[in-house]
């Protein structure tokens, strides 16, 4: 079988070259993608090679399995007219990664006209996988080679499920719920932290959102203001912008707590009791942020907590925020959310 197998490392052999002069040598017009994870910066590869190599078509089939594929790479792709489809494995994981080109592409059956290039290998759609690590990966324009790549990827597209608003939406939950516990090394690994001045994760997609103690007021009970952008956050995760939630607290009890916006400081407040653990700390020292979640992965089960964090715990959920892109400040505190 004639074919190149090229190592690629990084910059000065990049995969994502590679498979455009493929594409190219091919003479494709249509494209099939595999990915098993995909970036928000791999998405653009893919626009990209679309654009450069004036392809008519692109069909995608990214895996979703561990949440690691960018729900923004997602709707990105669906917003500049590529086809997406969502795939998972029951009984493992979703790990495939290739690319086929050809005449023409049908989305209902996903098979794919005339084959005539393909690559197989270790990279996936992503910033590192196309352009920085050490990926290896077999290339060719021979048709047999194309012809079985084809039947690969309309295998996979058949069993793959189209990417409608309730899945989207489904699957944004399963993310967010997952960034709570990836470290600031695993979000910079999946491409989920910030590489430019856009946030990762919007006010209305986290499942996280904190404020610094600093600063506060009241005495009967401990109100706590969020400035705007983490006020949106806390909404969010409450579901109102004004009225009274029922949040578990790190002593196991359950207590009602009111939360409104305050247009004469463009603040929102929330009530906390004053017998919820380190309350009385917090008083004393000025430190600690309050920190407030939601499990959004159940939805019958949905449970908003909040505890207080100091020390080390403040410390992580400030990078946390600093690698999304979602650290704030004011003259009196810092706030985040993910």
């Amino acid at each position: 079988m004639n074919g190149q197998v090229t190592l690629c490392r990084g910059p000065k052999t990049r995969l994502l070259h590679r498979i455009s002069e493929n594409i190219a040598a091919g003479k494709s017009r249509s494209v099939g993608v595999v990915s098993a994870y995909l970036s928000l910066e791999g998405a653009r590869h893919i626009w990209k090679m679309m654009t450069e190599n004036q392809l008519e078509k692109i069909a995608v089939v990214a895996g979703l399995s561990g949440a690691t594929t960018h729900p923004r790479a997602l709707e990105f792709l669906q917003g500049v007219n590529i086809r997406v489809r969502a795939a998972s494995h029951p009984h493992g994981i979703f790990h495939p990664k290739f690319l086929v080109g050809g005449a023409n592409l049908h989305y209902d059956s996903g098979t794919i006209d005339a084959p005539s290039c393909g690559y197989v290998g270790s990279g996936n759609f992503t910033e590192f996988g196309l352009k920085r690590n050490v990926e290896i990966g077999f290339l060719s324009t021979e048709s047999e080679f194309a012809r079985e790549l084809a039947l690969c990827f309309r295998d996979c597209w058949l069993n793959a499920v189209e990417l409608d608003e309730h899945l989207l939406g489904e699957y944004k939950k399963e993310f967010r719920e997952r960034i709570k516990t990836r470290s600031i090394e695993d979000l910079e690994l999946l491409e989920m932290s910030r590489t430019g001045p856009a946030t990762i994760v919007a006010p209305g997609e986290c499942s996280t959102v904190w404020v610094g103690l600093e600063s506060f007021t009241g005495e009967r009970t401990f109100q706590v203001e969020f400035p705007v952008k983490a006020g949106e956050a806390l909404r969010t995760l409450l579901g109102t912008g004004n009225g009274e939630a029922n949040i578990e607290c790190t002593d196991g009890q359950v207590r009602a707590m009111k939360y409104a916006y305050y247009a004469d400081n463009s603040m929102y407040r929330l009530n906390v009791p004053n017998d919820v653990p380190l309350v009385d700390w917090a008083r004393a020292h000025h430190e600690g942020a309050l920190v407030v979640s939601r499990d959004f992965a159940n939805d019958e089960k949905s449970q908003i907590s909040a505890e207080i964090v100091r020390g080390s715990g403040l410390r992580e959920i400030r990078r946390k925020s600093d690698a999304l892109g979602t650290l704030g400040s004011t003259s009196t505190r810092e706030y985040g959310w993910f």
